[in-house]
């Protein structure tokens, strides 16, 4: 008889306090799809490959989530409704650290008079933020800006990721180790905050990457990652931020290292599309 009595009263709780706080559009939602985006990049801003996974959805000023896409979105508002959508990635290539990408701009658009029930389609085009500044562009199509890396214009098997010519580093059997930088040091600004270096891979062994920190005479290696075997082209985007921040540093260069895993093996590793991007 208790556990019905408090059954009863805790349904009398529920039901008063939603017939006091009822639910916008009577709880049937507005939905918004984003089955895919795309990105337009500027002249002198490279590439416009990306691997925007999410997006970071705020409506009316409010925000409501991040959703993966393709993203089916309940939004309980209706009438004319301002939505803007940020671009997330996955910071670093770890599925669980995602973030909103800080040089992607905004997409915002409206929906007039929306209707609760009804479904609303929208294609979000990014572009880089005008704040945005490239410390290092390099495509490999008219230049290649780093010592110990080959050009390769073989487009047979997608060894070109576009354009005419990627960059290569290739270990033969007789070889341990292979090491390229940029050639020229570039500063970084902003006390390294918001720093990415966006590169595509694709890669039949590991390769490190990692910058050169320069500081009054001292060298700093500021290791990032080392990336696994990929098969097809890949996109990352590699935060640095930390790493610049605690150094500090009067300017900084890019590297690659590859290191033979096993001996009488042969690793060849291809990267296009190559940017520093910070404030």
């Amino acid at each position: 008889m208790k556990r019905i009595a408090f059954l009863l009263s805790f349904l009398i709780v529920v039901t008063s306090f939603w017939s006091c706080n009822k639910m916008p559009n009577g709880g049937i939602p507005v939905y918004i799809v984003i089955d895919s985006v795309g990105f337009a990049s500027a002249f002198g801003k490279g590439t416009a490959s990306h691997k925007i996974t999410d997006v970071w959805v705020s409506v009316n000023g409010k925000s409501i989530g991040t959703f993966q896409i393709p993203a089916k979105i309940p939004v309980l508002q209706s009438g004319d409704i301002r939505v803007e959508l940020g671009a997330g990635i996955k910071d670093n290539g770890i599925a669980n650290t995602r973030v909103e990408y800080p040089f992607y701009a905004v997409d915002t658009f409206s929906i007039s008079n929306a209707q609760s029930g009804n479904t609303y389609r929208h294609v979000p085009v990014f572009q880089y933020m005008p704040a945005a500044k490239f410390a290092l562009i390099e495509d490999f199509d008219a230049t290649n800006s780093f010592s110990g890396l080959t050009l390769n214009t073989d487009r047979t098997d997608s060894n070109v990721f576009e354009g005419t010519r990627s960059a290569k580093i290739y270990l033969g059997p007789n070889d341990t180790a292979a090491f390229a930088y940029h050639t020229a040091s570039f500063p970084i600004t902003g006390a390294g905050q918001n720093v990415y270096v966006e590169l595509n891979y694709k890669c039949d062994g590991y390769f490190e990457c990692g910058m050169l920190s320069y500081k009054n005479g001292a060298v700093s290696d500021l290791y990032k990652i080392t990336f696994n075997p990929k098969s097809t082209w890949n996109k990352t985007y590699l935060n640095f931020g930390n790493e610049v921040g605690a150094t500090a540093g009067d300017s900084y260069r890019l590297y690659f290292k590859v290191s033979k895993v096993a001996d009488g093996s042969t690793v060849t590793v291809l990267l296009d599309n190559i940017k520093v991007v910070q404030f």
